[in-house]
């Protein structure tokens, strides 16, 4: 160190010169530089979207507007680290958002369509239990196929019921099976095989088979049938044709026609 009053060099630690005695004095330590506000805000939020993916964006812009501000103040502000850390941290919750999104996307989706099918099943249910107490009431027959909706109208609760959740532009998403007559439904044999509704474009009483689906699938590469019983299933649209449409009926059998019911010893 110099000194300031004979120019002689001194020890760095010296308090005074060794040739004059002259108080040496130490430069001043330089202040430390204050970091840019935004570059702390950009770390912040980097670190808080890493749970919550939002703040990424904010994070990401104001780490590069920090950046900028510093490098233009020309040594007095700081904070480059805290800065260029808010970006990477911001950058990274925004890029593995992103991949959560594509993963998560196709199950949610599947999880919305599951509940439209679902809500479909619980609407073909109610229109079934609404047409069997309608045969109830008549002789256990079911109402004409092209008067079917208005016939089991007052039987169910309400017309929401008629509108498949894939079909909300349609009075009614749902077609009777027409080959079922009005005597046929209180003969079959096999409700539990025979089709009662299906899933149509034909509205407000429509009727049909197989030829009157959707053209295209409402769930899932499939369509929701209810069966004459009352229970309700989601098929596969390949297997449509195949199920039962036509019921089987009782018949008398030829052998027991104009037999005595009496025991043969007291004919």
């Amino acid at each position: 160190m110099l000194c300031p009053k004979c120019g002689k060099e001194n020890p760095d630690q010296a308090q005074a010169c060794a040739s004059c005695g002259e108080a040496l004095l130490r430069p001043a330590a330089p202040s430390p530089r204050p970091a840019d506000g935004m570059a702390i805000a950009s770390l912040v939020l980097g670190i808080s979207s890493l749970l919550f993916c939002v703040p990424a964006i904010p994070g990401l812009i104001f780490g590069i507007l920090s950046l900028k501000k510093i490098g233009r103040s020309k040594g007095q502000l700081g904070g480059e680290a805290l800065a260029i850390a808010g970006i990477a941290v911001s950058a990274g919750a925004l890029l593995l958002g992103t991949l959560y999104l594509a993963i998560l996307y196709p199950v949610f989706s599947n999880a919305r369509e599951k509940a439209r099918q679902t809500a479909c099943l619980s609407n073909m249910k109610q229109l079934s239990l609404g047409l069997i107490m309608y045969a109830q009431d008549w002789d256990e027959k079911a109402p004409p196929a092209d008067t079917w909706s208005d016939a089991i109208d007052p039987y169910v609760k309400s017309r929401k019921i008629y509108v498949c959740p894939d079909a909300l532009d349609l009075k009614c998403g749902y077609a009777f099976n027409d080959k079922l007559t009005s005597d046929a439904f209180a003969t079959m044999t096999n409700p539990a095989e025979t089709l009662l509704f299906f899933e149509s474009n034909l509205g407000w009483n429509g009727h049909g088979t197989a030829e009157a689906l959707p053209a295209k699938p409402r769930h899932k590469g499939g369509d929701n049938f209810a069966y004459c019983d009352g229970h309700c299933k989601w098929v596969r649209r390949g297997r449509a044709p195949a199920l039962q449409w036509l019921p089987q009926l009782e018949t008398k059998s030829s052998s027991s026609q104009g037999t005595d019911p009496r025991p043969e010893n007291l004919r």
